[in-house]
């Protein structure tokens, strides 16, 4: 099983390898499933001091399996309904 830690330091690992240090990427939470997390993120500056100005536009959620595969969601909808349809789309317990 992936630990919380390790997800997120996957999603990070993933979203800043080549990311600018003015555009890197933050977590803002993560919730556990029966199937990995689904980490939320934002820009560092949005998260760190809030401004309105820097964060990211279309990032939805990630999901991190526990066999450490990821899958970027959507953002069209919110977090909870790109998580339930991608829930849905695999057959996955909600939990």
């Amino acid at each position: 099983m992936i630990t919380r830690e390790e997800a997120e330091r996957l999603v990070l690992e993933r979203l800043n390898c080549e990311a600018p240090p003015t555009r890197r990427a933050a977590i803002v939470d993560a919730w556990l499933k029966p199937y990995g997390w689904i980490v939320l993120y934002n820009s560092e500056a949005y998260v760190r001091d809030g401004n309105r100005l820097a964060r990211f536009l279309g990032n939805g959620p990630m999901v991190v399996m526990h066999d450490r595969t990821i899958h970027p969601l959507g953002s069209a909808t919110s977090a909870a309904e790109e998580v339930a349809s991608f829930e849905r789309q695999r057959g996955l317990s909600a939990g």
